[in-house]
């Protein structure tokens, strides 16, 4: 993707997010994101998907978790220059058979200005993101 720019990310079939990157630029107030994939193996290709409705509003907080039994497979983001802030769209994906367990929630990925390079720990996929805007911090 970039700069100020609407974008969407799909993983391949059978996989689910596992790397979530972005890097922040002064000059446009916005964020370039890389997503990187893993397998999920054992159960074959993700058999239902869904793409949430807008899961924050521009300025907002975002908090959002796919239920369980479903991983996190896409992205869908649009910046506005007006808020210099994103909304974003989950794509939401389940296997049959499935289940999720042992949810926790990571610590913040990066700072406000800084970079992000968030990869998952083995055997753990993500279901959501929280994250939060501030005006004084553009």
């Amino acid at each position: 993707n970039d700069w100020d720019r609407t974008f969407t990310f799909q993983c391949p079939a059978g996989q689910a997010v596992s790397v979530v990157k972005s890097r922040h630029c002064d000059t446009t107030e916005d964020r370039v994101w890389r997503f990187v994939c893993k397998a999920v193996p054992n159960l074959g290709d993700f058999t239902d998907h869904y793409w949430t409705p807008w899961v924050n509003e521009f300025d907002g907080v975002m908090n959002y978790a796919c239920p369980s039994g479903r991983v996190v497979t896409g992205f869908r983001s649009e910046h506005s220059n007006y808020h210099e802030d994103r909304r974003w769209k989950i794509r939401c994906s389940r296997k049959a058979g499935m289940t999720t367990r042992n949810h926790y929630q990571s610590l913040y990925a990066n700072s406000w200005d800084g970079d992000m390079n968030y990869n998952v720990p083995t055997n753990f996929y993500i279901r959501g993101m929280h994250g939060y805007h501030d005006n004084e911090k553009e």
